[in-house]
C-alpha cells in the first residue's frame, strides 16, 4: 500500500479522520506501506509557504516518522517520473500525478480520500482505497 500525503499526516496526527478500514489495513500491513518522497516535499511546501502548519514534525524529520511507523519510504525513480508525465490522466496536480504513477509501478494500492484518482481507478489502472 502508497499512502497519499494526507493519509500519512492523518495517520499521525489524527487517525480518527482515516475509515476504519484504512486504519486497520495501515496497523496490520506496516512494513509494506510506503511512505513516498513526493508526499514529504509536497508537505515541506506547503509548510513552508504557511498552508498545512500541522505537518511540522513530519517535516523537521520525515525519515524518523516513517521508520517509528515501521514503514517503507519509496523513493521517486525516473521510471516514475516518466510514467507521470505520460500517463493519460486529465488531472493536473503533480504531486498526485506522481503518486498515482507509483502506486501503479509498484503495484500498491493507494489510500487517499482524494476523489480526483476515481477516473484512474474506474479504468482499472490505479487500486484505490478511500480512507
Amino acid at each position: 500500500m502508497l499512502l497519499d500525503t494526507h493519509t500519512f499526516a492523518w495517520w499521525l496526527g489524527n487517525p480518527e479522520r482515516l475509515s476504519a478500514t484504512a486504519r486497520r489495513e495501515i496497523a496490520r500491513l506496516g512494513p509494506r506501506i510506503l511512505v513516498s518522497a513526493v508526499s514529504i516535499y509536497e508537505m515541506a511546501l506547503k509548510h513552508r509557504r504557511g498552508h498545512w502548519l500541522e505537518v511540522a514534525v513530519i517535516v523537521a524529520d520525515p525519515v524518523g516518522q516513517i521508520v517509528a511507523e515501521g514503514m517503507e519510504a519509496l523513493p521517486l525513480q525516473l521510471a516514475h517520473a516518466r510514467a507521470a508525465g505520460a500517463l493519460d490522466w486529465d488531472h493536473r496536480d503533480p504531486f498526485d500525478r506522481m503518486l498515482a504513477a507509483q502506486a501503479i509501478a509498484e503495484d500498491a494500492t493507494l489510500v487517499s480520500a482524494d476523489r480526483a484518482f476515481a477516473p484512474l481507478a474506474q479504468t482499472g489502472r490505479l487500486r484505490l482505497m478511500w480512507d
